[in-house]
This record gives structure tokens, sequence and C-alpha cells, in this order.
């Protein structure tokens, strides 16, 4: 309720900075301790331009304005426009997403391109924010100060399916590339009496697991926009389903992807009219 009360205060800010495009950076809201619209400025007018912009905004009570010691949004436009350029002469799918957000041009990199993430940062310096695969760059502990940290409890893990009802496997000596990804296939072994209605968007997807603690430590990093297709699997059926595997790796200890070992696969299946329920782990090979 909160956000949408701030809409039109949000368009009010928005085109107050993009008439002052040598000064303007960015706007975001917060929402701790409380919601608030937070604009930047790269100039020494910011006292000018709040005393304006709460002329102007319905709610001058939940607007900050700062000064910035980042780009002018014009900068920060014309760096987006040189990664575009760029996108389109790397190997397919080497960049992930870039925008412009507190300030900075966000640029996601695939996990296996640190290389590339090293030569935006010589370029750009420190108009770029970059994280590659799952993690930061440089420094893949790094948070980000400007979004407020909260300590989450860690998720409840979906149930274990049933093996009197539901079975699965993968081919044997399954392997995937330190950095790359894999397409397969997991045989899904219908043992119950009742039909079972797997939901996917086309393929399910595996997380990397570290067998000897169970702890997730990477998965596939790529986002999925296929439409929802469902698979049927009749009482005795085996049916293949599309599944996808990635390395990006989600613990900084093993840096940005998940090194070559012997590691496993858990997949989370969505059963129609049942829920969410994960499998055994599945052996995997990550090689060089």
């Amino acid at each position: 309720m909160e956000h949408s009360k701030l809409r039109g205060d949000i368009d009010v800010v928005r085109s107050y900075g993009e008439a002052h495009p040598d000064a303007w950076v960015d706007l975001w809201i917060e929402n701790e301790p409380s919601v608030r619209i937070v604009a930047l400025f790269a100039d020494n007018d910011v006292d000018e331009h709040e005393a304006t912009l709460r002329g102007l905004v319905t709610h001058p009570e939940q607007l900050e304005v700062h000064r910035s010691d980042r780009y002018a949004r014009t900068y920060l436009d014309s760096i987006a426009a040189e990664v575009r350029r760029m996108a389109t002469i790397t190997d397919r799918g080497s960049f992930r997403s870039w925008g412009i957000g507190a300030g900075k041009l966000n640029i996601v990199v695939r996990a296996s391109r640190r290389d590339l993430a090293q030569r935006l940062l010589d370029t750009y310096g420190d108009a770029v924010k970059l994280r590659v695969g799952f993690l930061s760059y440089p420094d893949p502990t790094m948070i980000d100060t400007h979004v407020p940290q909260h300590r989450q409890p860690a998720p409840e893990q979906p149930p274990l399916l049933a093996a009197d009802q539901v079975q699965v496997s993968v081919d044997e000596g399954l392997e995937v590339q330190a950095g790359g990804h894999l397409g397969t296939v997991l045989h899904v072994h219908n043992v119950g009496t009742q039909e079972i209605v797997v939901l996917t968007n086309g393929a399910v997807t595996a997380a990397i697991v570290d067998p000897r603690t169970g702890s997730v430590v990477g998965g596939y990093e790529f986002a999925q926009h296929m439409p929802g297709i469902e698979f049927r699997i009749p009482p005795g059926d085996i049916v293949d389903i599309p599944l996808l595997v990635g390395t990006a790796s989600t613990d900084p200890l093993l840096g940005y992807c998940v090194p070559p070992g012997r590691w496993a696969i858990e997949v989370s299946l969505n059963l129609q009219d049942r829920g969410i329920f994960r499998t055994p782990l599945l052996h995997i090979e990550v090689i060089v």
C-alpha cells in the first residue's frame, strides 16, 4: 500500500531528474526503517533540488534527496549503450543482464566470464557494479551496503519424494564442465497407483549439492521464460523431463564456479494437487 501511495511521487521525481540530465543520478524505494523515496543528484545544488521536489511531491515526508559522488545518469546511459554494443559482439550468453540502479550500472555476466568482468572493471571503474554468476565481483563475499541487511532464517526444505510413489534417476556418468551448463533429462517413474502431473516451465532445474553436507553450492544461473508445460505420468510409466544443470557457485569459498569434483544434484518437483517435493541426491561429476 505504501508503494502504491508513492507511485505518483516517483513519477514526479523521475520527471524532474530527467529534466536535469547533467545532475540526475537515480532514485529507488527503501523500505527500512520506513518506506521512502531516495533520490540522488551528482552536483552541488542538492539543497535546491530537494526544496523544489518537496514542493512538487504529495508526500514530502517520505522523500530523501542526497548528493552522490557517483555519476550522472547521462554518463551511465552512455556506458549502458557501450555494454549493449559489447554484448552483440561477445559470445552469446556472456552477459546475463545490465541496468542502471542506485547510481551505478549493474552488470551481471555468466559465472565463467571473470575475464569479461575484469575488463569492464578496468574500463569503467566504480561506475559499474559487477556480478559474476550469483556472486559479486571482484569480491565474491561483498554485501550490497545500499540494501538493508536482515538475517533471514534458512528456508525450509521441501519434503523428499515418497519412494513408493515416485522414483527418479539420471543417466549414468552424468558430467558437466565447470563454468558451463548441461541440458539432459530426468527420468521420472510413477510407481504409485494414481496419475501424477509434474508442473514445469518446459524443464526442471537442478541445484548442485555437496553430498557430504547436503548444502546447496551452485545451480543454473540463467533466467527461464518458457510457458508452463505439464508432464502427465500414468501409473507404471516413466517420462523423461528436460533437466537443466548449471555450475554457477552460490558459495564464495568455492569461487565463482563449482570446481571439478564429485558432486550431487537435487531437483524440486512441483506435483499438481500434491505440492513441491525434492528428489534424493543424484550423482554428477563436474569436470575441467
